[in-house]
């Protein structure tokens, strides 16, 4: 998609629209200068109804002293039908440095059902990257349900890694952090934004391929 593609615009006018609109955004006017974990706190004292936010954000929720139990998650409704089960998130990669049988024994452990049974259900915290997974073994109900949304993205192919992860540093953490920080506080509008100067680059197409592993 180019970055002078129409839709992208719309997707910033729908943004500006949501925070911009009265009684939409808990405290707008200090939205930029709040803790990332900290919107916790008016989300567990019931100033504030809905939080957008990662799976992460659960560790940020019993650090402030909140039940995990007291909260509930849901997927948004899709814009389009035609991709209901798209998801984003983040993940973790692993690269094998060294092509011996034990390194590839290694790395099929580590995608397969076994693994998560044997490791990753009983300590949580992250969502295994295999469809054939039984989402029910996982220590919580979010996390399974969290699960059970990665896995219908995956199995439809239309689960996509979030843009920030795949930006160069200088983009990612530089010129389009600071000019959506700069739009969130009214400093530049939407048609200057527009205009961030961005690298293209490419990924490999099965790095977003499901994992069925063994």
């Amino acid at each position: 998609m180019s970055r002078k593609d129409p839709r992208i615009a719309t997707a910033f006018e729908r943004f500006q629209q949501m925070i911009d609109t009265p009684g939409y955004v808990f405290d707008r006017a200090n939205m930029l200068n709040v803790f990332f974990f900290a919107n916790a706190v008016p989300l567990g004292d019931e100033d504030c109804l809905m939080h957008k936010q990662a799976s992460f954000f659960a560790f940020g929720i019993q650090d402030f002293g909140y039940d995990l139990d007291e909260f509930a998650t849901f997927k948004f409704p899709a814009v389009n039908d035609a991709y209901g089960d798209a998801a984003m998130g983040g993940g973790n990669h692993m690269a094998a440095l060294n092509d011996r049988n034990v390194v590839r024994q290694l790395t099929r452990i580590m995608v397969s059902q076994r693994f998560g049974r044997e490791a990753l259900a009983e300590t949580g915290g992250w969502i295994l990257p295999n469809i054939r997974f039984d989402t029910s073994l996982y220590p919580d109900g979010e996390i399974s349900a969290w699960a059970e949304t990665v896995q219908a993205a995956l199995a439809a192919d239309q689960f996509r890694f979030d843009a920030s992860d795949l930006m160069p540093t200088q983009v990612g953490a530089g010129t389009f952090w600071a000019s959506i920080r700069d739009l969130v506080a009214g400093i530049k509008a939407i048609p200057q934004i527009s205009r961030i100067s961005m690298r293209r680059g490419r990924h490999d197409s099965n790095s977003l391929r499901m994992l069925r592993g063994p």
